[in-house]
């Protein structure tokens, strides 16, 4: 017979609950927020789904812990493209010093961008939405050059962001940029030279 007071409650493992008959694994991820372009450092705690049995939750926390002796599992608060636009400029700046002119470039490119973009959550880009999204500034007649000119930031940028471990893969890595059409020019017509902010540098 049971002592008056004692715990009916079974014991769970560490870091699993019990709640209506379902079983779940909480834990703290590293997670990233980004004010005002500085990076700044937290943790996060986490929940797992809801399994049907105890073991289910402790093979998902096993999975979780071999994430997170290998670095794998990161969590990035609120990180839209507009918000990491403005980190990467400044880490761009201070890593590679480019020229006046190169910075121009750089910040048009990402205010074309983030005209469709902006919004989106950094993850949640994908390599058919930014093709699509090259595809149609072509449509809407810019030059070859000028969609390079974007490309280039914006290439800049995912693989900064995939360097820094918060996305998986760039969705600018195997993009194609549209080709124009050439057409003849006429006797005597010079070659029209690009814009100034077509020229790639650093």
């Amino acid at each position: 017979m049971k002592k008056k007071g004692s715990s009916t409650k079974r014991k769970l493992p560490t870091n699993v609950r019990e709640r209506d008959g379902k079983y779940s694994y909480r834990y703290y991820i590293p997670t990233t927020k980004f004010i005002e372009g500085e990076e700044k450092k937290s943790s996060k705690e986490m929940e797992s789904p809801r399994f049907d049995t105890i073991q289910e939750a402790v093979d998902f926390g096993i999975l979780i812990e071999a994430k997170k002796i290998q670095k794998k599992l990161k969590y990035t608060d609120d990180l839209t493209v507009r918000t990491w636009s403005q980190t990467w400029l400044k880490a761009y700046i201070m890593e590679r010093e480019p020229a006046g002119n190169t910075i121009k470039n750089r910040e048009y490119g990402l205010r074309v961008l983030l005209k469709q973009f902006g919004g989106f959550s950094i993850v949640d880009v994908s390599v058919s939405q930014y093709q699509d999204f090259l595809y149609k500034l072509k449509e809407d007649g810019k030059s070859r050059s000028t969609i390079t000119t974007i490309h280039t930031a914006a290439s800049l940028m995912f693989e900064h962001a995939k360097r820094k471990g918060l996305i998986e893969f760039d969705p600018t890595a195997d993009a194609v940029i549209p080709k124009e059409k050439k057409t003849a020019r006429k006797i005597g017509e010079k070659n029209k030279s690009s814009p100034n902010f077509s020229r790639r540098t650093n």
